[in-house]
């Protein structure tokens, strides 16, 4: 069974020491922010009744938010590329989004 991707796996990507770190706080902050994005960008939804986050959609959601929490961590402050708004995600992530949007329900 797949599961909402934790703060090891977080570490783990980033590479920060495997056990907790003075960064746990921030971490979850970041998750938590991600776990946001996701549901609103997709409208979809990782809990409850309804969850349309699963199985293959929530591997794709948990790369998804791996990507932009190693975004946020690395580039703390807002970073516009010129010509794009600073809230546009980068292009891997919306990629992801566009194909959770359109997949088809089961």
């Amino acid at each position: 069974m797949i599961t909402i991707v934790g703060l090891a796996e977080i570490r783990a990507h980033l590479r920060l020491d495997a056990g907790p770190t003075s960064e746990d706080g921030y971490l979850q902050l970041l998750l938590d922010t991600a776990i946001a994005a996701v549901e609103e960008a997709t409208e979809r939804t990782f809990e409850g009744e309804g969850a349309t986050l699963v199985d293959k959609r929530l591997a794709l959601a948990n790369q998804a938010m791996l990507l932009l929490i190693g975004q946020w961590y690395v580039n703390r402050e807002a970073s516009p590329v010129e010509g794009r708004p600073a809230a546009e995600y980068p292009l891997s992530v919306s990629w992801i989004f566009e194909k959770l949007k359109k997949w088809p329900e089961e």
